[in-house]
């Protein structure tokens, strides 16, 4: 999960420290679910995607938008997510190399190197889904398998740029809201259909998990319909949250999941998003407190890091 918003120094003045303070719940989540404290907390990166299509579309309509957007801008684009991503990556990876030497029998050294290489190429969900199903003993043993949703983002924003300049030249942003919602559909119904057959293709492979990252498109694309009215948007919040909550709290890994099962805290990160784009809420300001909000801000090294420290330190407990 890449989870960054990709914003630079020219998107500063749509910071809004609501959503870090959602991507902080997602993160607490993803870690409370490997320690053990909630069965559900693996939703954290379905509320992940939701913000990250929100934040990196928001970028790309305002350049459409304003007619800016073209070849040296998707080159940017691209720069932008290699210089955010590759280096704190770069790191957790190298360190992994170094604990797994040291720490790996040679059978499982020799695992770790091919996931290595799949992360490499951004391909490391389809590396995981033939390996192993998330949700058993043996993704345990795996210090790079939290690398799968960093493949799907990248995978789906190799694409997704490039798509919806060539579908707004054509149709504008009427076009773009009509296509991104036959994708997210499609993307549904393939997740759906996919998690009854084969769960491992319907977790880790990015046909299946198109739909969350379209539903914060959708959102950043149609901003300007959202609900303005307070109660609308206080409810919107409360139900959100709630959502979010149910789900990390309720879901288990034997929950069928994706599939229609995920549109529940898919849908809950969009009504917080959508509910806070005119102003505050309730729910908003609680999640831009400081606390919250910092947390978020650092997101994407603690998640990074703290699944091959897990890991890892589990293979020294057992070695001892």
């Amino acid at each position: 999960m890449a989870h960054d918003d990709g914003l630079d120094a020219g998107h500063r003045s749509k910071y809004r420290p609501d959503i870090d303070g959602l991507r902080a719940i997602a993160v607490l989540a993803v870690l409370a679910y490997h320690f053990g404290f909630v069965s559900g907390g693996f939703v954290g990166v379905d509320v992940f995607f939701v913000i990250s299509g929100y934040f990196i579309t928001g970028i790309l309509v305002d350049e459409l938008a304003g007619g800016t957007f073209g070849l040296s801008s998707l080159a940017q684009f691209y720069v932008r997510r290699i210089r955010r991503i590759t280096p704190a990556l770069t790191a957790v990876c190298l360190a992994s190399v170094v604990a797994a030497y040291v720490l790996l029998f040679p059978s499982d050294l020799i695992e770790f190197g091919r996931s290595l290489q799949s992360v490499a190429v951004m391909i490391s969900n389809y590396h995981f889904q033939r390996k192993t199903d998330y949700f058993d003993g043996a993704a345990d043993e795996k210090p790079l398998l939290h690398t799968w949703s960093l493949g799907v983002e990248e995978q789906y924003y190799l694409a997704f740029p490039i798509a919806l300049w060539a579908v707004w030249r054509w149709g504008g942003r009427r076009a773009a809201l009509i296509i991104c919602l036959a994708g997210a559909i499609a993307s549904l119904g393939y997740a759906e259909t996919t998690v009854q057959s084969n769960s491992a293709v319907a977790f880790f492979s990015t046909p299946a998990r198109i739909w969350e990252l379209l539903t914060g498109a959708l959102l950043a694309i149609g901003r300007d319909q959202l609900p303005s009215g307070v109660a609308v948007r206080e409810g919107m919040a409360t139900v959100g949250a709630m959502l979010i909550g149910w789900a990390c709290l309720m879901f288990t890994p034997e929950t069928t999941f994706p599939g229609l099962s995920a549109t529940i805290p898919v849908l809950g990160s969009a009504f917080v998003i959508a509910a806070g784009e005119r102003s505050a809420t309730g729910v908003g300001r609680i999640l831009a407190s400081g606390l919250l909000a910092g947390i978020g801000l650092i997101s994407y090294s603690v998640y990074l890091w703290h699944w091959p420290l897990l890991v890892l330190a589990g293979v020294i407990l057992v070695t001892r």
